[in-house]
């Protein structure tokens, strides 16, 4: 079955019902629905009355009761067992969505039967009249009242029951679709076995694809899908599908789908259905026809396009022309060329694409006709946009000549020629044409000399070798760089020697270029070669190979290096060294330590060294290595041994760091300053101790700083516990000698998470000279300390936060003790004690969204409202766009929410505007220094929905908005190029109630799976794994009446999330309880928390209070729909709510009142102003645009 309805569990209402037999046909029976039946049909069609009736061509005895399925749940019809041979019903739905649900039929053998329901095809919603697929339009009225004359209907869905003999005792209706809501006004059970009734056809469960499309196609009612549906057999038919595709062939707008499956389906009578509709077709149709007909290739169909080309219609020509090149052969190509003789100027190019085509189909044994068929257009048509392609063709199929040809081709001042050359030439397997190519390198211009080396190369025939190496040679800087290029495509061994020879000149570009190729080649016998070059070759050219086996890291060659480290020349020694140290392993490292040993020269030894240096780079702390190094160490002389010490620090090894510790102690002068070095840089803590003994020790002052930083660095090491870490700073502190070292150990402390280490940090912030360090490194660890020591430190705090005040210490010094002080501020204090200081912005109605940035980057948190930004901590007032005037009372703003994001990554805070439902959303690019209004770049071209949402819904740290479009709940992020309109990732089905308003959006993990999840007042849908993906999965849910913002919250602490929302135009807020189960689908019970406030219009949550308690923060929405709302004329109120728990975890909310002539807009913010910890409130309505700073009061 070609709809898949994937099934949930759902709530079901079962309950037994009777049947009693339908009037006139005794055999038929409509179920009664007894106590599940609710609702009277004569609520949604006035005209229908109880009694029986015949409806779309069957009985039904009609009562004043229907059966409703509402979204998300199902009902059970259960009736004493009785065989059927069809079952019919008659029903609509209430907004229509793309998935409906299913009807199951329930045998008495416990078996069952699933019929899908799907929009469109067997249901529709009752405001969308018409006949449907596999319904019959059963009843059509018309409304009154403000919707007079407005046609309405209920249809007649019949399906054939697959198992006849097994009696049926139960029918269970259910809906998937999360805003459905399916209706059914009667159920007959009959034994009438009809395919159609009233020229409906029956649903057949299990019915494959091909009978259901067939079914669909022979529907009275065109849908618009005829043509796609059509197409879609080319995949699924028969011979059985073929007269009805033939009936839509001639018809134009169904014809392309038909003749697409007609071309595919692989039978004689598909082939005659396009052959007959040829001979009764015009126009668009036949010119289709033809070009289904000229990819067959039948000889039989042939006639058919010839005499298509005398049709008096031009578009039927050019078809038939473009035809018979896709259909090939001598007789198309003879007709095509006699076409060409007449055709006009404006069918010209067609009939020479044509041609082309043609000639290109021919086959093998055709060779000599193409040939003079390409010859003949070239002496036609020399000039034509055809003509390379025909140059190329005449060229492959030239046979003896075609190198010849090639080279007249190469040398001919056509840029036709030219393009069907180069075009020809990878395909061209001859010797002889890759010969005569090479050939005229030399006679041609470097541009075009470039591009024929090229395709040279790309041919990868080898017999193009010895033409491409010269060029190599080339003084032409490109030129000889393609020729590298080239001959990496070749990929010969035999390119080797003059790969070197060009190579070994170290002369720039060119020479590196062709090291590269010698490092790049792969054929086979390449590495061989390297090495045989290596036995007769001078110095210079050895050095260059070791240098290209150094790049090619390739193990083989190993021995053979190891070989010539030994060599005579220094040279060549140091390269295999280098070579080696790329490709050998532990045990090589005696070896290059003794090449290093025996260099002549500072600069070979420095050389060799470096090479012993990379082997441990990438061999790392190899034991065989250390023990090389080690006995490397016992035979070096002094200046050989402090070029150790440095790879000593660099592996760290104890027993290297050991011999280092001796040379600085009882080395010569110039080992122990090498020595200190090495241990200055190394990066094992297993050094501590040792650095610790050496500054004890009395070393020179210009060694000690660099130990001092190390020890700082390696104290920070993880495996160093805190109690460690702490002795040893204080430790350090007590014996550093001046500020600077203090300072430098101080910073290593903000490490350190322990009392001790607090201690210690205060100590020294009280000291002159280490004021500064010591506050970062005391609220650094006080931050670390918080959770387990908060009252030792909020006693410590105050007098230690004063006097880093009155010493004038810099921001960065003071930035960790702020962090401190907004944590201590925010303690746990009850509702009574906060209250909050009102700073009005600006009285007049700007907008109903606001968000707090630092746009100027003063380091002062602005206020934007849409139209304008206003300057902390005067709050002047900035354009950003031409501002509007807007009348309170009568209008609405431009802006219903307002976010900053700094779009386009430059530092500056950017601002996104949301306007009014359906609108479309800009963002507007700070200007920085500039003065004037902001550049503005279009998001989307509507945003529906009244609760717009800018939150991280892929979980990737970033902020997607989050609105309805095309009816759609959709997220959007920006692109590369973030000037151009963002991209969109619908995720649901098509929701009716955002069509352009809508209420009701929230986000959060409703399930505890760790994936975002999003909500709606019917429904949830499932976060994915792929977030981009189009068809989260809906659950349906009563989330209440029409809301704002939907907040995701365990209200009462049972590890279950519930779900928080509060009324857009009414009154109430109101949260849902999870109800714990072992279903797969949550379940909510609703909770109102107040509902002396109406129009609620926008919802947060937020720890006022600090209890660790998740207050809610709304206020009313002043005349958001004029005097119509509920209790639009009441104050506008911006009130918290305090949750509180008892001891069972059952919440409750105390309303607190912030102000009473504020309300708020469609969005608003809860964010920390002024920076002491505490969140405060900011609010742009119809009342102003207005910031309100928490206080406590000092009781609390």
């Amino acid at each position: 079955m070609i709809f898949y309805l994937r099934m949930h569990c759902f709530l079901a209402l079962t309950l037994s019902v009777v049947f009693f037999p339908c009037e006139g046909n005794s055999e038929a029976c409509t179920l009664s629905f007894g106590e599940l039946g609710e609702g009277n049909p004569r609520a949604f069609f006035q005209q229908v009355m109880p009694g029986t009736a015949t409806l779309g061509g069957v009985g039904f005895q009609l009562t004043e009761q229907m059966l409703r399925v509402r979204a998300g749940s199902e009902k059970t019809l259960h009736f004493p067992a009785t065989t059927a041979e069809s079952i019919h019903f008659l029903h609509f739905t209430e907004n229509a969505g793309d998935r409906v649900g299913s009807y199951t039929l329930l045998y008495e053998d416990g078996n069952r039967e699933e019929i899908p329901l799907q929009n469109g095809i067997s249901i529709q919603d009752w405001w969308l009249t018409g006949p449907l697929p596999f319904a019959a339009e059963a009843f059509t009225d018309t409304l009154g009242g403000i919707h007079t004359g407005k046609s309405v209907s209920f249809w007649r869905f019949s399906v054939r029951n697959p198992r006849p003999d097994v009696p049926l005792c139960g029918i269970t209706a259910t809906v998937i679709d999360p805003t459905v809501t399916l209706n059914i006004l009667a159920v007959t059970l009959d034994h009438d076995r009809s395919e159609r009734i009233a020229g409906i056809p029956v649903w057949v469960p299990g019915m494959d694809e091909e009978s259901f499309i067939l079914a669909l196609l022979e529907q009275p009612e065109k849908t618009g899908e005829e043509a796609k549906f059509c197409a879609r057999l080319a995949q699924t038919g028969s011979r059985k599908c073929i007269p009805l595709l033939a009936s839509y062939l001639l018809d134009e707008e169904t014809s392309q789908g038909a003749r697409i499956a007609l071309e595919a389906l692989p039978y004689e009578e598909a082939r005659n259905a396009l052959r007959s509709g040829l001979a009764k077709s015009k126009g668009a149709v036949k010119a289709g026809i033809l070009e289904s007909l000229g990819k067959s290739g039948q000889k039989t169909d042939l006639p058919l396009l010839l005499s298509a080309l005398d049709d008096k219609d031009p578009s039927v020509v050019r078809a038939a022309v473009l035809a018979l090149g896709k259909f090939g052969g001598p007789p198309a190509l003879r007709s095509l060329w006699h076409t060409a003789d007449k055709a006009s100027e404006q069918c010209l190019p067609l009939v020479q694409e044509a041609l082309l085509a043609c000639t290109d189909t021919l086959p093998a044994s055709g060779r000599k006709e193409a040939f003079r068929s390409y010859r003949q257009y070239l002496s036609r048509w020399s000039d034509s946009p055809g003509a390379a392609a025909a140059w190329k063709g005449m060229l492959l199929t030239g046979g003896r000549n075609s190198a010849d040809l090639l080279f007249q081709a190469l040398m001919s001042d056509s840029d036709a020629s030219w393009q069907g050359a180069l075009s020809a030439l990878p395909h061209m397997n001859s010797k002889k044409a890759v010969r005569r190519a090479g050939k005229a390198l030399d006679q041609l211009q470097d541009s075009r000399r470039c591009a024929l080396i090229a395709v040279l190369g790309q041919g990868k025939n080898m017999s193009a070798l010895p033409f491409v190496l010269p060029w190599i040679e080339a003084e032409d800087q490109q030129t000889a760089l393609d020729a590298l290029d080239a001959l990496i495509q070749l990929d010969s061994s035999d390119a080797v020697p003059a790969l070197i020879q060009r190579a070994v000149r170290k002369d720039g570009a060119i020479a590196e270029a062709a090291l590269q190729a010698l490092a790049s080649l792969r054929a086979s016998g390449t590495a061989a070669a390297l090495v045989r070059y290596l036995d007769h070759a001078d110095p210079a050219v050895t050095e260059t190979v070791a240098k290209v086996l150094e790049l090619r890291r390739e193990d083989s060659v190993a021995p053979e290096l190891r070989r010539l480290v030994h060599h005579r020349t220094a040279k060549v020694r140091i390269a295999a060294a280098g070579a080696l140290a790329a490709v050998g392993n532990a045990s090589d490292a005696a070896l290059l330590a003794d090449v290093w040993h025996q260099s002549d020269s500072p600069e070979d030894a420095a050389a060799c060294f470096s090479t012993l240096q990379k082997l441990v780079a990438r061999l790392g702390s190899d034991e065989t290595y250390i023990q090389t190094l080690a006995a490397c160490h016992a035979r070096s002389n002094t200046p050989q041994r402090c070029a150790l010490f440095s790879l000593f620090g660099t592996v760290g090894a104890p027993q290297l760091l050991a011999l280092l510790g001796d040379a600085a102690a009882t080395g010569t002068p110039e080992e122990k300053e090498a020595a200190l070095k090495a241990l200055s840089r190394t990066r094992n803590p297993d050094a501590l101790p040792l650095l610790q003994a050496l500054l004890k020790s009395g070393i020179s002052d210009t060694m000690r700083l660099p130990l001092i930083r190390n020890m700082a660095a390696l104290s920070q090491a993880d495996e160093m516990n805190d109690a460690a870490r702490t002795a040893l700073l204080r430790e350090c502190l007590d014996g550093a000698k001046n500020l600077q070292e203090k300072r430098i150990l101080l910073s290593a402390l903000n490490r350190c998470s322990s009392p001790d280490a607090l201690v210690l940090a205060e100590a020294w912030f009280h000291r002159e000279g280490t004021e500064a360090e010591g506050a970062v490194a005391w609220g650094t660890i006080a931050l670390a300390l918080l959770d387990t020591n908060r009252t030792e430190i909020s006693q410590a705090f105050p007098a230690l936060f004063a006097e880093a005040q009155a010493a004038g210490l810099s921001a960065n010094a003071l930035e960790p003790l702020y962090r401190v002080r907004k944590i201590l501020n925010a303690e746990a204090v009850p509702g009574k004690s906060l209250r909050f200081k009102e700073i009005c912005i600006d009285t007049a109605f700007r907008s109903e969204g606001i968000a707090i940035a630092d746009i100027n980057r003063d380091g002062l948190p602005d206020v934007v409202v849409g139209d304008y930004w206003y300057a902390a901590p005067g709050w002047t007032a900035h354009e950003i766009r031409p501002p509007g005037t807007y009348d309170a009372l009568t209008e609405y703003s431009r802006a219903f929410a307002v976010f900053a994001e700094d779009v386009n990554r430059d530092g500056w805070a950017d601002v996104i505007v949301v306007g009014f439902p359906g609108a479309p959303v800009y963002w507007y690019r700070n200007p920085g220094k500039t003065e004037g209004h902001w550049q503005e770049y279009l998001i989307a071209v509507e945003a529906c929905g009244e609760t717009v949402l800018y939150e991280d819904i892929t979980g990737d740290g970033k902020r997607e908005l989050i609105f309805a479009m095309n009816k759609r709940i959709t997220w959007l992020t920006p692109g590369q190029d973030v000037t151009a309109p963002w991209i969109a990732y619908p995720f649901t089905h098509q929701l009716e109630q955002f069509a352009l308003f809508g209420h009701g959006l929230g986000i959060g993990d409703v399930n505890g799976d760790g994936r975002t999840d999003v909500l709606s007042t019917v429904c949830w849908w499932e976060g994915p794994t792929e977030t981009t993906r189009p068809d989260w999965t809906p659950y349906p849910a009563d989330l209440g009446p029409d809301c704002a913002h939907m907040l995701v919250y365990d209200a009462n602490n049972d590890g279950l999330m519930d779900i928080i929302t509060s009324s857009a135009h009414d009154y109430g807020i109101w949260w849902f309880e999870q109800q714990p189960s072992g279903q797969a689908l949550p379940s909510f019970i609703r909770h109102e928390i107040d509902r002396s406030i109406s129009a609620t219009h926008a919802l947060i949550q937020a720890d006022l209070n600090n209890d660790g308690l998740a207050d809610l923060i709304t206020g009313k929405r002043f005349y958001a729909h004029g005097k119509e709302d509920s209790g639009a004329l009441e104050p506008a109120l911006l009130c918290w709510y305090e949750l509180q728990r008892d001891m069972q975890g059952n919440p409750s909310w105390t309303r607190h009142v912030i102000h009473e002539d504020s309300g708020v807009g469609t969005q608003f913010e809860v964010c920390d102003v002024d920076g002491d910890g505490l969140d405060d409130i900011a609010v742009s309505s119809k009342k102003g645009v207005r910031i309100f700073l928490q206080r406590r009061d000092s009781s609390s």
